[in-house]
């Protein structure tokens, strides 16, 4: 369950789409240049194209 940060105003039966992404900067940091190197935006291109 979520809870939002701030009042919603939804109809009943209204559909929702809800995007979640997180800030995986720090991640990708612990693990650059394991498979080489390679930049951190090269790293988020590529996580992005994943998606």
């Amino acid at each position: 369950m979520l809870k939002p940060l701030e009042p919603v105003d939804l109809d009943e039966g209204e559909e929702v789409l809800i995007t979640i992404k997180r800030d995986i900067r720090k991640v990708l940091e612990k693990y650059r240049g394991v498979l080489g190197k390679s930049s951190i935006k090269e790293l988020l291109e590529l996580e992005e194209e994943a998606h």
